[in-house]
């Protein structure tokens, strides 16, 4: 099967290699942080690949061989990482604690556009939804014959009204006179 291309280098950045580069991004800053801050996402990948394709020629030499080499590094990190003593780990983790900035620099901006773009898709779904509710309630007989009820209420309080402020006015009148 080939792989398809994202960036042509050298070396060339697949897209295998783009997504083990953002799994082992978020690997690494979980690791360092204690606690996993980012959501690979189904809308995060596409972003991800898109951003790192554009930027790829630009970066030096050495970190396109480093994004380029992910998908072997993520493998021994899945293998090897568990069998680790705390010292190894304390070790490894002191370097990716270096190297994560420039790694979380590359992948800020990509964070907040899909974050961005998953509020806009959540916000359009919970519209949708509550469009979907309220149409069945808007045409059914009961919303309608509602309605006409309050309509026929209204005409009603509107002539009591006019009613009384004539007899108000006639009352008055009446006084006046005598």
């Amino acid at each position: 099967m080939n792989e398809m291309i994202l960036a042509y280098g050298p070396p060339p950045l697949t897209q295998k290699a783009a997504d083990a580069a953002l799994e082992t991004i978020d690997f690494i800053a979980a690791a360092v942080r204690g606690y996993d801050a980012i959501d690979v996402t189904n809308v995060l990948r596409p972003l991800w690949r898109a951003h790192l394709a554009y930027y790829y020629n630009s970066l030096p030499p050495e970190m396109r061989q480093w994004y380029a080499e992910t998908p072997t590094q993520l493998a021994a990190i899945n293998a090897n990482w568990s069998t680790l003593n705390p010292m190894q780990r304390g070790m490894i983790l002191q370097q990716w604690a270096a190297e994560l900035p420039a790694m979380l620099w590359m992948l800020d901006p990509v964070l907040a556009e899909a974050q961005n773009l998953e509020l806009q898709e959540h916000t359009r779904a919970r519209i949708a939804a509550t469009r979907q509710q309220a149409a069945p309630a808007y045409n059914s007989q009961a919303a309608i014959n509602q309605l006409n009820n309050q309509a026929a209420s209204a005409t009603r309080l509107a002539t009591f009204n006019v009613n009384m402020t004539a007899n108000t006015l006639n009352l008055m009148r009446a006084m006046n006179n005598h």
